[in-house]
This record gives C-alpha cells, structure tokens and sequence, in this order.
C-alpha cells in the first residue's frame, strides 16, 4: 500500500518515543505474535500486558487466524 511505512523506519520512530529496549522488530507476523505474547505474559515491567495487532485488515485477518479466531 502506499500508505504503508517500512518496518525499520516505524521502529526508528518508535525509538525514539518508547526508547531501544521497548522495540523489537520481527518480519513475520506469526514470530511477531509469539514474541509479543512471550513478552506480554513474562514478569517484570511489561508483565501482564496485552498484545494489539494493528495494521492493515488484511493483516489483522491473517493475526485472528493465526491465534485462532478466525470467522
């Protein structure tokens, strides 16, 4: 789309908001999901946060697949 923006440079900007130890860049969504549950489920400062998948609808569809909930 051309209105997508390339993983590495969201994360530049991501940096710069949350700081280089709160971003991760994954390239498949299936690993992006299991990474962010890992984190999400882990103790610490993160434990027991969520997981939101944004994105386009196509990419949101392929994540409610993948943790099975698609319709």
């Amino acid at each position: 789309s051309g209105r997508a923006m390339p993983a590495d440079d969201l994360a530049a900007v991501a940096v710069e908001v949350f700081g280089p130890d709160r971003v991760e860049v994954v390239p498949r969504l299936d690993d992006a999901i299991d990474a962010a549950v890992q984190l999400a489920e882990a103790e610490g400062e993160l434990g027991g946060a969520g997981v939101l998948v944004t994105g386009s609808i196509l990419t949101v569809a392929e994540a409610r697949t993948l943790l099975g909930r698609a319709r």
